[in-house]
């Protein structure tokens, strides 16, 4: 039904009316039952849902399993900003302080203040525009050393998800750059937020080349430690796929071929069509067939870079079983080529 609703991808329940309530509960009550049998110990009210595991790497595969239930059942996925782990004493202080003292600590009170303020309804719409906000609002904000917030939170055992986005959020509006270095050096900590970092860091492609390869190669680094999560990897390969302002395109083959992680390939496909690697993918069309779905949609828009003339029959041959998806990607890269 979600499905239907929204042309097969949903990233949220419909709980906007007491009746939508009841509907939202029932679309997902096969994940209750899901959690149950694989005997996890939680608590859900329609789309929050808590998961209480034993250790952070259990936390994390729990985080997994649940992602991909939601997405292969329902088309649904997690939101970043609302998605994290937490410790046993940071989820106690965070969930069982008053209301008083929580609006005065938690900077995420605050954040919620100024989604309010820009009259967004919901955390889940487009990005604040600073211009768009009240001036008071935009005095406080202005009040906030942001560069010294991000420094606190790195150095405390954990950091604090919502004020770590905040910041990276709002210093990649700004266009600062002072932060690239702090963000680089600690990517490993920055996990919980690894989203709003990698945006932060794919904001600065104005700043000089040298610095972007620096960059670039500093994220690609820390993909060779092993990142610990496909989110992870993702996120990281995401800096890639726009473009090739961060340069270390020379890596992205030898880096396909080390990889396991159906994901994270899917991104270095796309940031191997960004490289222009029209080779490599001449010499696998022929295997494009043996992809799951998600890959050969990357496979797809990554062989755009080839000329159009010659990445015409390929594109031809794959309409004829294409869903619409599919058609949709080919579609597109025709009049957006890598």
């Amino acid at each position: 039904m979600i499905s239907n609703w929204n042309a097969f991808v949903s990233y949220g329940l419909p709980v906007g009316l007491a009746g939508s309530r009841i509907i939202a509960e029932a679309t997902i009550n096969d994940l209750d039952r899901g959690l149950v049998g694989a005997g996890r110990k939680y608590c859900r009210y329609s789309d929050d849902i808590r998961i209480f595991c034993k250790s952070e790497a259990d936390a994390t595969l729990a985080l997994e399993q649940l992602a991909s239930h939601l997405f292969n059942t329902h088309g649904l996925t997690l939101q970043p900003m609302k998605t994290l782990v937490l410790r046993r004493d940071d989820y106690v202080r965070r969930f069982a302080m008053s209301g008083e003292r929580a609006e005065i600590e938690s900077l995420g009170a605050k954040l919620q203040d100024l989604l309010e303020a820009a009259g967004w309804e919901d955390e889940y719409e487009e990005e604040i525009d600073y211009d768009d906000l009240p001036e008071k609002t935009r005095e406080e904000v202005d009040k906030l050393n942001l560069l010294e917030v991000l420094k606190e939170q790195i150095s405390a055992e954990r950091i604090d998800p919502i004020v770590s986005s905040f910041v990276l959020h709002r210093m990649k509006q700004l266009g600062l750059s002072d932060a690239s270095k702090i963000v680089l050096e600690n990517i490993d900590k920055l996990f919980p937020v690894i989203d709003s970092a990698v945006r932060y860091l794919e904001s600065l492609r104005d700043i000089d080349a040298t610095s972007r390869r620096a960059i670039g190669n500093r994220v690609l680094r820390s993909l060779n430690k092993g990142a610990t999560s496909s989110y992870e990897r993702m996120c990281l390969l995401s800096l890639f796929t726009r473009g090739v302002e961060f340069d270390n395109e020379n890596q992205f083959e030898k880096l396909y071929g080390r990889c396991t992680d159906p994901a994270a390939r899917r991104e270095i496909m796309l940031a191997l069509g960004r490289a222009k690697k029209t080779h490599w993918f001449q010499a696998r069309r022929q295997e494009v067939s043996a992809l799951d779905a998600w890959s050969r949609r990357a496979f797809i828009a990554g062989y755009s870079c080839i000329a159009r003339d010659v990445r015409g029959p390929l594109y031809r041959s794959l309409r004829g079983g294409a869903d619409i998806l599919e058609q949709s990607v080919i579609d597109w890269v025709n009049a957006n080529p890598f």
